[in-house]
């Protein structure tokens, strides 16, 4: 997995998320999970992009995403980080 394979991957994570915002399905009312890890494993795999889920440059990528949308939407119903996402930002350093 190289940088331009995470950084399509990002991008298409960002815009299927803002395409979902604002909600209009209970599905998507949570907004850390509006767009889901099997779907965007899907779409690697049918753009040809080899991703690895236990990247660290892509899980700091996400991280990095998701931290930016917290700032731009405030008023989203973010969840409180969960104890293993917190340990794994600490594994990061981030």
């Amino acid at each position: 997995m190289d940088k331009k394979d995470i950084s399509l991957y990002i991008s298409e994570i960002e815009k299927r998320w803002r395409a979902r915002t604002p909600v209009t399905s209970v599905i998507d009312i949570e907004p850390e999970s509006r767009v889901n890890r099997s779907e965007m494993l899907l779409w690697a795999k049918q753009n040809g992009i080899s991703i690895s889920i236990m990247d660290d440059d892509l899980d700091k990528a996400i991280f990095k995403l998701f931290k930016k949308l917290r700032k731009e939407f405030p008023t989203e119903a973010w969840s409180k980080r969960n104890s293993a996402t917190i340990r794994r930002m600490k594994e990061l350093k981030l």
